[in-house]
């Protein structure tokens, strides 16, 4: 797949936030936060050099639960286990 840097570590970033996450927990929006703002895949301008502030908990923890669904829907509908289904997004972002 062809995919500009910055939005392949974006993915990796948004997939280990579902990969940690176990049956009792939901995603972790907050590491999935300092994953894309450390990677430099998420940046925000403000004009005249105002600091910029950037509040994208809701965004983030959408795409989180709707990425953890497809990885349990996958899982379910292929009989592998989520671990695999993992393993394969991975390596789909990667080529």
């Amino acid at each position: 797949m062809d995919i500009p840097e910055k939005g392949r570590q974006a993915a990796h970033a948004l997939i280990d936030a579902v990969s940690h996450n176990s049956d009792a927990e939901s995603p972790d929006i907050a590491q999935a936060h300092r994953h894309l703002m450390d990677s430099g895949a998420l940046t925000a301008d403000a004009p005249d050099g105002a600091p910029a502030s950037l509040d994208l908990t809701h965004v983030l923890g959408a795409s989180l639960v709707a990425l953890d669904w497809l990885v349990d829907e996958a899982s379910l509908s292929s009989g592998r286990s989520r671990e695999e289904v993992i393993i394969a997004l991975r390596e789909y972002i990667d080529s």
